[in-house]
């Protein structure tokens, strides 16, 4: 018999604010609904079996409660058909289409694929390209090129750059880094690729006009 699930009021504003907030499933990775469930799975085995039981291996747990799991938040699993992490990333999405759980916003900088670029010529900045959202004028990104050793009489070396460095505001960085380890190798390799560059390496700026 198919299963008829009533929407409660909270479960119709949930649905609207997770609408309105535009999220899109596709933008996450399955690693990203799987670590959702597991944030959410344990603590429920515990709240409903009790802590000695909660304390059980993940696969022994997963084996027993997940249905049930599934049902108290009205998710309906398939272990007869699917294994244990299709299984975890279903429901994990859910949760998250449900609006129990919230989504970190990946539109929190929506045009940083359509920054544009102005040039600079900046004494102890160098040459180089600053890159800034063109609704708020905000920069957020600021390329350094390559420069050779400049010579000043009575000075010496007064300045010199060996890499075509990356200079990223703080927000946007902070931003970014919570997405993985190797954060800023995915940086460099999507603004080399989007803005047709060639950086090779990455800072953190400490102020929004960098």
């Amino acid at each position: 018999m198919k299963r008829i699930h009533t929407l409660t009021e909270s479960d119709l504003e949930r649905i609207v604010r997770t609408v309105l907030e535009n999220f899109n499933p596709s933008e996450y990775e399955d690693e990203d609904f799987v670590e959702v469930f597991l944030n959410y799975f344990r603590p429920w085995v515990k709240k409903k079996h009790g802590d000695e039981i909660g304390q059980y291996p993940l696969s022994l747990l997963i084996k027993n409660h997940i249905d049930e799991f599934g049902q108290d938040y009205g998710i309906e699993s398939n272990t007869r058909y699917f294994g244990a992490y299709r299984n975890m990333t279903n429901i994990g999405k859910e949760l998250a289409m449900k609006g129990v759980h919230k989504m970190p916003n990946l539109k929190k900088f929506p045009n940083i694929n359509k920054l544009q670029m102005r040039r600079f010529n900046k004494f102890g900045q160098g040459l180089g390209r600053k890159y800034y959202d063109p609704e708020t004028n905000e920069w957020l990104i600021r390329l350094t090129v390559k420069s050779a050793p400049s010579w000043e009489e009575g000075k010496g070396v007064v300045s010199s750059n060996p890499f075509n460095r990356l200079s990223v505001t703080q927000p946007l960085y902070t931003y970014i880094k919570k997405y993985g380890m190797n954060f800023e190798y995915k940086m460099l390799d999507w603004f080399n690729k989007t803005y047709d560059e060639n950086a090779d390496s990455v800072l953190r700026g400490g102020k929004t006009d960098i």
